[in-house]
């Protein structure tokens, strides 16, 4: 196993057994309705997918170039950029069950679909055969429909629960703080092994807790 691996590893392991963890509590506990449980277990999967995607993307793209490999590490890329909205759009359903959020589905639905054409052109990104990366003119599609998606979800927030104490007000803010961090670090910070395995802990585990600040929050 290389260092890079060796160095990756333990931040999501950390990561996982944390999300396994906060399902357990989810499960436990009888405050929480049926419906809620049954999101709240869908978004904490979809979290745990999430981390395993972007470990296993970050080895695909420190290995060897060939050919299957490359194509691998597109549907597996393709994946994360269809996952991230879909996360939020979750939140949506968890704060209130009963809209059907039909257009940020086809949002989601047609954002999948955009990020699929890297199998056959570059207009959003593409993965060189020297296994590069390289991005096209719609590369941030994925970040400007989530940042769409986490307005949606904080006004629908405050809309439904509407905070009547600081300290309900500070729990939004705190999980809106840790989901820009995690998109700040997404684009803006360098390819460093560790810096990286920062960006796994920070991007999955912040998530992993915004979950359960959610939670309590409702």
């Amino acid at each position: 196993m290389s260092h890079e691996a060796k160095l990756g590893l333990p931040f999501v392991v950390i990561c996982i057994v944390l999300m396994l963890f906060l399902m357990i509590l989810t499960t436990i506990d009888p405050y929480i309705g049926k419906r809620q449980r049954r999101t709240l277990m869908i978004i904490s999967w979809m979290v745990i997918s999430l981390i395993l995607q972007n470990y296993l993307e970050w080895k695909m793209s420190v290995s060897t170039p060939e050919a299957s490999m490359i194509l691998l590490r597109k549907a597996v890329s393709v994946y994360g950029y269809s996952i991230r909205p879909a996360i939020l759009i979750m939140f949506c359903k968890l704060v209130n069950p009963n809209r059907k959020y039909r257009i940020g589905w086809s949002l989601i639905v047609m954002n999948s679909l955009l990020y699929c054409s890297v199998f056959f052109s570059s207009i959003v990104y593409t993965i060189t055969d020297n296994n590069h990366y390289h991005q096209g003119p719609l590369a941030n599609v994925c970040l400007y429909l989530s940042a769409g998606l986490l307005g949606f979800l904080i006004y629908l927030t405050v809309r439904e629960y509407k905070p009547e104490n600081h300290r309900e007000f500070w729990i939004l803010i705190l999980v809106v703080v840790f989901i820009l961090s995690c998109v700040l670090f997404d684009y803006h910070v360098g390819n460093g092994e560790q810096v990286h395995d920062v960006r796994i802990l920070l991007s999955h585990g912040i998530g992993a807790e915004s979950v359960h600040l959610h939670y309590i929050h409702i």
